[in-house]
């Protein structure tokens, strides 16, 4: 009992079990980390020292900014959130003029001293606070705009979903060129966003049929175009989307795979090519890491095969690594994430704060899941990183923001049930008191 009563102190505070859920998942990504940075000493003149020096200060860094970032206050929540998006759609229109190559597409916009920003993952954060806005209870300037516009072209009652359509899913155009999975993923964010804040009317449903429909058609166009069309121009992204979807048949054209017999089609499993390079490594790391157990940080061989295994892939190293251990204990962190933050969500007397907290926990484990099926070889390779615990300076910095909004909102909406129980006990008070009085008088 006397340990048990400061334990319910210290997690009584809902910005506590916020702070201590991000360092858990900090300190996960630190171990990792240090395992799959490891394999970069000695490459291109690298120290220890400096891989070392140069993963720690990322990590550190994060961390200011998540202590920042829970320290805002409600008016400062509600105007970081409006600065973060419309810098995100500046700086997606500003990558297609100044933006840097990564890997084949414009994602990155170069910024000194940091290095590059990607905006879609900040964007991602932008698109919460606009939905909480609009189907919040906060009535603003761009909903009014939105309802102006929509009068212009009908008489009909306007569509609370309408100003949400335009501040979503018009900047995705800008995006859907370099980065076809962030723009499905945003798509689909954007659609969660809608039904946590009871947005789905007639409108909305018209307009995510229609969405569903042309990426349907787009979709059949893109496997039937021919490979000539995608090799230069506008198309060249197409390709690789192509190759994405398309059965591996390791670098062989359609016809020669037709004259192979199904005995040479099943060896065609066991070629690793540059083109399927990660995924048949990181299904080699997940097979050695469920079939050895628990072997520690610093024991996978897949770390000096598997490309980008510090970022895109570290779900397999972890496996690899920790075994069932790792395979079921970091979903559980993000589980737990999700979990903690629709129940705080549901205590919140805002309806605005309430669609925050559903949108930003939404956010981070939609993406993890993402990376955990790419990782396992259960969905196609996307680029979705592993919510803070790839290596990723815009990635890691994007979700340390949002789990610090998720611990400001929680202080917030901590402080304002201390109030209302306050104010509830002086008013249970008072009909005591004047009983008190009323038995002194006779």
């Amino acid at each position: 009992m006397k340990i048990q009563a400061p334990i319910q102190r210290i997690f009584s505070h809902p910005n506590r079990v916020i702070v201590f859920l991000y360092l858990l998942l900090w300190s996960v990504a630190v171990i990792v980390q240090l395992s799959a940075m490891s394999f970069l000493v000695g490459d291109a003149g690298r120290s220890f020292t400096g891989v070392l020096f140069r993963t720690l200060g990322v990590f550190f860094g994060v961390l200011v900014i998540f202590f920042l970032t829970s320290r805002l206050k409600e008016k400062w929540i509600t105007m970081s959130g409006f600065l973060i998006y419309w810098g995100a759609v500046l700086g997606l229109i500003l990558v297609h003029f100044v933006g840097s190559d990564l890997n084949n597409a414009q994602r990155t916009i170069p910024v000194p001293i940091i290095g590059s920003i990607q905006p879609t993952e900040f964007f991602k954060i932008g698109i919460v606070f606009m939905a909480a806005r609009i189907f919040g209870d906060y009535y603003f300037n761009t909903k009014r705009l939105g309802n102006w516009l929509f009068s212009r072209f009908s008489r009909r009652q306007k569509p609370l979903s309408f100003p949400f359509f335009l501040l979503a899913f018009l900047p995705l155009a800008l995006t859907i060129t370099e980065s076809l999975s962030m723009t499905l993923f945003l798509a689909v964010l954007a659609v969660l966003l809608i039904l946590y804040g009871g947005g789905m009317d007639r409108f909305a449903r018209k307009m995510i049929m229609a969405g569903v429909l042309v990426g349907a058609v787009g979709l059949i166009t893109l496997l039937l175009m021919p490979t000539s069309c995608t090799e230069s121009g506008p198309f060249t992204r197409a390709n690789t989307w192509k190759n994405r979807l398309k059965p591996d048949h390791c670098d062989l054209s359609d016809e020669e795979y037709a004259r192979l017999n199904d005995a040479q089609k099943d060896s065609l499993t066991f070629v690793i090519t540059d083109a399927n390079r990660q995924e048949k490594y990181a299904k080699i790391a997940v097979a050695r890491g469920l079939q050895n157990g628990f072997s520690g940080g610093g024991s996978s061989e897949m770390r000096h095969r598997l490309p980008e295994v510090y970022n895109d892939f570290v779900y397999a190293l972890i496996i690899e690594e920790y075994g069932f251990v790792g395979l079921i204990g970091v979903p559980l962190i993000y589980i737990l994430i999700l979990t903690y933050v629709f129940k705080l969500a549901r205590r919140s007397k805002s309806r605005y704060f309430e669609i925050l907290l559903y949108g930003l926990a939404s956010s981070i484990v939609l993406q993890a899941l993402v990376n955990m099926f790419v990782a396992t070889g259960v969905f196609p390779v996307t680029g979705q990183t592993l919510p803070l615990i790839s290596y990723g300076g815009s990635s890691q910095l994007a979700i340390s923001i949002q789990m610090g909004f998720i611990a400001a909102i929680a202080s917030v909406i901590h402080r304002e049930n201390l109030k209302e129980k306050k104010k509830r006990e002086e008013y249970e008070l008072v009909p005591q008191e004047e009983a008190s009085e009323g038995t002194e008088g006779e």
